[in-house]
């Protein structure tokens, strides 16, 4: 899509882990990152990392467009270096470059994660490529791209009329795709919305410790049955749509899960 230097070795001491601009996660996977270290461990080498040198800071770190658990990976092994491929073009361009690599990538994208990327570009890129271009690099469907513009293009002329320089969004396409109610709390920041999405997840896996339950050794049914039972079967089903689902107008807003749902407390 955009030029690119041939592969060469690029130190991680010039690498920026920490701008995730590129990137269309929610969350870090560890066992990802653990997966990829026995490859680079066995075979000696990944897939080249992308990166891209910001123009308007010529003397700043390389951001990385796609590879961040490619880069973790080689941290992990304690690797000075990093084979690389160096993305030439301006940040729109890159933006782009990263969609075609995030679509194509080992480790597919959750339905949010496809959704909140595509509405990402929507904003940035805005109407400098078609519909059908966007269709194409992100895999989400006509329909949807369509609904973004014409969300953006509403947010646009509202904080226009409101005096404002820039839209009120989280970038979350779930929630900023139709108006917080009135006495709604604010939606959480990234950083806040990431920590508890972690917490969470230890408090889940601590309920599913084999090493803890012996019962789950002899039948590990019994996880997905007990979900089953605490969640409800909506719940069970929105979960599914969540982390495969191609479309976000399939996902089931939790809200409504939450009114409808009468069983037991979940103990966390």
């Amino acid at each position: 899509m955009n030029d690119m230097t041939t592969a060469e070795l690029v130190r991680l001491d010039q690498i920026d882990d920490y701008d995730t601009s590129f990137s269309a996660r929610s969350w870090r996977n560890d066992d990802w990152t653990k997966t990829l270290a026995v490859t680079l461990k066995r075979t000696g080498k990944l897939d080249p990392v992308l990166l891209w040198r910001d123009p308007d800071s010529p003397e700043g770190k390389l951001l990385i467009v796609d590879g961040h658990y490619r880069i973790a990976a080689y941290r992990s092994l304690k690797r000075a270096e990093a084979v690389a491929q160096i993305v030439q073009g301006s940040r729109e361009q890159v933006l782009l470059q990263a969609a075609h690599s995030h679509l194509r990538g080992k480790l597919p994208l959750s339905a949010r994660e496809q959704a909140n990327f595509t509405w990402k570009l929507v904003r940035e890129v805005g109407r400098s490529i078609s519909k059908a271009e966007l269709v194409k690099l992100t895999g989400m469907g006509t329909t949807t791209i369509s609904r973004m513009r014409a969300r953006w293009t509403e947010l646009l002329q509202k904080a226009q009329d409101d005096g404002e320089d820039e839209p009120d969004i989280t970038g979350d396409w779930h929630r900023d795709m139709k108006d917080k109610p009135v006495g709604e709390p604010d939606a959480l920041k990234d950083e806040e919305r990431t920590k508890a999405v972690q917490e969470l997840a230890r408090a889940v896996r601590n309920l599913t410790d084999r090493r803890k339950h012996k019962v789950l050794a002899q039948d590990g049914s019994i996880v997905l049955e007990a979900m089953s039972v605490a969640l409800g079967d909506e719940t069970v089903r929105a979960l599914h749509d969540f982390a495969f689902s191609s479309d976000e107008e399939l996902l089931t807003d939790w809200k409504a899960i939450e009114v409808a749902h009468t069983g037991p407390e979940m103990p966390f």
